[in-house]
C-alpha cells in the first residue's frame, strides 16, 4: 500500500508543508471467509488467469497426469507463485473435471491431493468446471496469513479440440479461467458518538487487500469511455446497515468520514487498523453535489482519499485531485429514494485546491447525449449498414453515469424497466428522424 509518504512527497514539491495531530483511532481487522451461500452482499474480487499447454519457467515436481492436455496456471498469492494444473479422471472424458494446487509454494505437487470439481454441461459441446471455496495459508510481507478463494475454467469439449489441428494454439480463446476472492477483512470504528463498519476487498485476487490505484491504461479504442482503475476496495456503512456492489470505493490512503479526516494505516497481517487523525495543512475543496460516498486520486494517481458522508465541503491537504467515483441519493417527488453511480471519464477534469482550497464541480445538471462509436462510423467497405446508439449521461466533472437505481419506497410515478431486478427508470426511447422529417429508424435503448 502506498504510504502517507507519496501524499507529503508531492505536495513538498510546491512547498507546503503538512503536519499530522498525534490523535490516533486503533481497531481491531477481522478476517471474514465467505460463506459458500451467503444471504447478504460479501465483496468478490475477479481476476482472469493465464492458460499454458506446458508447465511455466521454474522447478516444478509433477506427478503422472491422466488427462490428455495438462494446463497449467499461475496463482500469484501474497509474496509467492503457486501452480495450478487442470487434469481429467480418465483419458476420454469431455472436459476436465479435476485439479491439482501447489498450497506450500514449494515447487512440488505431488505432495498436494487431488481437487475434485464441479463440471457443469452447458450444451453445444460446451462445460465448466467449479471448484469449491479453497482455504489456504499464504504469506504476506513474510507472515502467514488465512486466505480463500475460487476457480473456474470453461470451454470446449476436449476430445473434439484433440481432433482439431494445432489443439494447444491460442489456447486464451478456446478457454476461458479466472479466480474469484472469498474473503475479506472487516472492521467497526466509533467516531463522535457513531458507529461504522469498512469492509476491505481484494479485487484483482493476489491475496493482497491493500492495493491502491494504477493509471488506467491507454484506452484500445477513441472516443470518450469511462475509465477504469484496478483497485484493491472499501465499503464503508454505517454500523448495522447495508451495503451492496455499487458501494465500492477506492482503497484510501486518506480517509474521511463526515468531517474528520484520517491518514489511513491497515495492516491485514497483524489485524488491526490505525487511523492517525489529519488536521493541520488543510484546505477546503467545495462539493458541486451532495454525495453519500466519493473517492478522490491525487493528480499523478500516487495518493487516494476515499470520503464517507460529506457535507457540503471537505478538507484535503493542497494539489491537484482527480474525481474517481461517486455515489449521490435523492428523493423523488413521492419520496421513494434513488442512488446515482457515476465514475470518471477520460474527459473528466483535473481540480486544483490551492492554499485558499478550490471547488469539485460534480454531478447535476446532468446532460444525456448520443453517441456513435467512432470505430462503428466506418468499415472497410465504407459506410456500414448498422450503427449502434450509445446513450451516455454526463455529469458537470465528465464523469459517465453508471447506474441508477430506487433503492427505497414504492409510490414513484417514474416509469421502472421491467429488466431484472426492476428499480432502474424505464429504457427512454429513440427516433432518427431525416431533415425533411422522414422517421428511418426508432426503437428503445437497452441496459448493458
Amino acid at each position: 500500500m502506498r504510504r502517507f509518504g507519496a501524499i507529503t512527497a508531492a505536495i513538498a514539491v510546491t512547498g507546503v508543508l503538512m503536519t499530522t495531530a498525534a490523535a490516533a483511532l486503533e481497531a481491531p481487522l477481522t478476517y471474514e471467509r465467505h460463506p459458500d451461500n451467503p444471504k447478504t452482499f460479501r465483496p468478490i474480487g475477479h481476476a482472469m488467469f493465464q492458460i499454458l499447454d506446458e508447465p511455466p519457467e521454474g522447478e516444478w515436481k509433477l506427478p503422472e497426469f491422466t488427462g490428455p492436455l495438462p494446463l497449467y496456471i499461475i496463482a500469484n498469492l501474497g509474496d509467492k507463485q503457486h501452480l495450478l494444473v487442470f487434469d481429467c479422471e480418465k483419458k476420454e472424458d469431455d472436459f476436465y473435471n479435476r485439479f491439482y494446487f501447489d498450497a506450500d509454494a514449494d515447487g512440488d505437487i505431488t505432495d498436494d491431493p487431488v481437487i475434485e470439481g464441479t463440471v457443469d454441461e452447458q450444451g453445444r459441446d460446451r462445460y465448466s468446471l467449479e471448484s469449491a471455496s479453497m482455504d489456504v495459508t499464504i504469506t504476506v510481507d513474510g507472515k502467514e496469513t488465512p486466505y480463500s478463494f475460487k476457480m473456474y475454467l470453461s470451454g470446449g469439449s476436449l476430445p473434439k479440440l484433440l481432433n482439431t489441428r494445432n489443439a494447444t494454439k491460442n489456447l486464451s480463446n478456446r478457454f476461458y479461467g479466472y479466480f474469484t476472492s472469498n474473503c475479506s477483512y472487516s472492521c467497526e470504528l466509533s467516531i463522535d458518538g457513531s458507529s461504522y463498519r469498512l469492509l476491505f476487498s481484494d479485487s484483482n485476487v493476489n491475496g493482497r487487500f491493500d492495493d491502491g490505484i494504477e493509471q488506467p491504461p491507454e484506452q484500445g479504442f477513441p472516443g470518450r469511455q469511462r475509465l477504469y482503475f484496478p483497485h484493491d476496495g472499501v465499503y464503508i456503512s454505517d454500523a448495522g446497515g447495508t451495503i451492496n456492489n455499487e458501494d465500492s470505493q477506492v482503497h484510501p490512503d486518506i480517509l474521511i468520514i463526515k468531517d474528520r479526516v484520517f491518514e489511513a494505516h491497515p495492516d491485514f497481517t497483524g489485524g488491526s487498523i490505525t487511523l492517525t487523525e489529519m488536521k493541520n495543512g488543510l484546505v477546503p475543496l467545495k462539493l458541486g453535489m451532495g454525495a453519500e460516498r466519493l473517492s478522490l486520486a491525487s493528480a499523478d494517481y500516487s495518493s487516494t482519499i476515499s470520503v464517507f458522508k460529506p457535507g457540503g465541503s471537505i478538507m484535503v491537504p493542497p494539489g491537484d485531485y482527480r474525481l474517481l467515483v461517486y455515489q449521490a441519493l435523492k428523493k423523488d417527488e413521492q419520496g421513494d429514494l434513488w442512488r446515482v453511480s457515476a465514475a470518471a471519464s477520460n474527459e473528466s477534469k483535473i481540480i486544483s485546491a490551492g492554499n485558499s482550497g478550490g471547488a469539485l464541480d460534480f454531478g447535476e445538471p446532468y446532460l444525456p447525449s448520443i453517441e456513435i462509436p467512432e470505430l462503428l462510423r466506418k468499415t472497410g467497405s465504407g459506410t456500414p449498414s448498422r450503427v449502434s446508439l450509445n446513450l451516455i449521461v454526463e455529469g458537470a466533472n465528465g464523469e459517465i453515469i453508471f447506474d441508477v437505481g430506487r433503492i427505497e419506497g414504492t409510490g414513484t410515478k417514474i416509469p421502472l424497466s421491467k429488466y431484472p431486478p426492476g428499480n432502474m427508470p424505464k429504457e427512454p426511447t429513440y427516433r432518427v428522424v431525416k431533415s425533411d422529417g422522414e422517421i428511418v429508424a426508432k426503437g428503445n435503448f437497452e441496459y448493458g
